[in-house]
């Protein structure tokens, strides 16, 4: 796959909500439902197949937040992640907004890596995030997800 192929476009109003991509990153359906309905999800295309999500929303004037970002099984460590990144990054700019946040299980290792080499730093951490929120266990490499770990990334 040749990632010059690949096309971010807003999910329309007619189009399937991507349910595997968005379970993919976060297990609450509930969830889920919220922040769809507050953000805008985007979808990543490479000849009409979809490979990942990002879904954005304005927290205030100056705060964009990537509320979920996922990357099918079959085509994680390509880069897409990062073009998601870059793609939400130039979003918030031409929006006027300041920062970028993004929150994620103090249980994902990968996750927090990739984030701090994108530039994010470690903002707060939300205590028992995952026991509040979620009404099942959520496991990840044999570690129980419990804290938020929250990230910001300066656009100035």
């Amino acid at each position: 796959m040749n990632l010059q192929d690949l096309h971010i476009q807003k999910l329309q109003a007619e189009e399937a909500i991507p349910w595997e991509l968005l379970l993919e990153a976060d297990p609450s359906p509930l969830l889920i439902e919220k922040y769809l309905k507050k953000g805008d999800c985007f979808t990543a295309k490479s000849k009409n197949l979809l490979l990942a999500v990002i879904v954005l929303e304005a927290i205030d004037e100056n705060i964009l937040e990537i509320k979920n970002i996922s990357v099918s099984r079959s085509f994680q460590k390509k880069g897409i992640g990062n073009i998601l990144l870059e793609f939400a990054s130039d979003y918030a700019k031409r929006h006027s907004y300041k920062k970028l946040h993004v929150g994620t299980a103090d249980s994902s290792s990968y996750q927090i890596s990739f984030y701090q080499k994108a530039g994010f730093k470690k903002l707060s951490v939300e205590k028992d995030y995952f026991l509040k929120n979620y009404t099942e266990v959520i496991m990840e490499n044999g570690v129980q997800a419990i804290d938020k770990i929250c990230f910001e990334k300066n656009l100035t």
